[in-house]
């Protein structure tokens, strides 16, 4: 069996192989997407996760923590507030909208959304790429980096 895999920049990947004796060979087709997510959870830090799960096992009490730090000019805002747009991120699996986290947040929504792809290529949320909405993945399969 013998495929080719053409990117956009003009580079062809090709594997070949035979399927085992007496067994069919299988073509599978993936869009440009699905071979970035694969390829992505396949090559991606899966410690980051666990690493925060213990800080992330109540949002709501982390945000309640970091929400006064923001009035004090000693600590770093941005990532305060990229802790806090985290935080708002369910242990469950609960997927959330941009624009939702947003306001709940005060944060524009596109401020929101680079914290978003920011935790995203962190492993530390995946983003269905049909709804578009976010959500912490679960820890026991922590996620790998995915660029949308």
């Amino acid at each position: 069996m013998s495929d080719s895999i053409s990117r956009g920049d003009g580079a062809v990947a090709r594997a070949a192989g035979e399927a085992p004796a007496g067994l069919p060979e299988v073509a599978v087709t993936l869009s440009v997407a699905q071979v970035e997510t694969v390829v992505q959870q396949a090559t991606g830090p899966a410690a980051l996760g666990q690493a925060f799960a213990s800080a992330l096992e109540d949002p709501e009490a982390l945000a309640s923590f970091l929400r006064p730090l923001l009035k004090d000019n000693k600590y770093s805002r941005s990532l305060l507030r990229a802790l806090i747009v985290l935080a708002q991120f369910p242990a469950d699996g609960t997927a959330r909208e941009v624009t939702r986290v947003a306001k709940e947040t005060e944060i524009s929504p596109s401020t929101t959304h680079r914290y978003l792809q920011t935790w995203t290529a962190a492993g530390l949320i995946e983003r269905d790429p049909v709804s578009r909405r976010y959500r912490r993945p679960p820890l026991s399969t922590p996620s790998r980096p995915h660029r949308s």
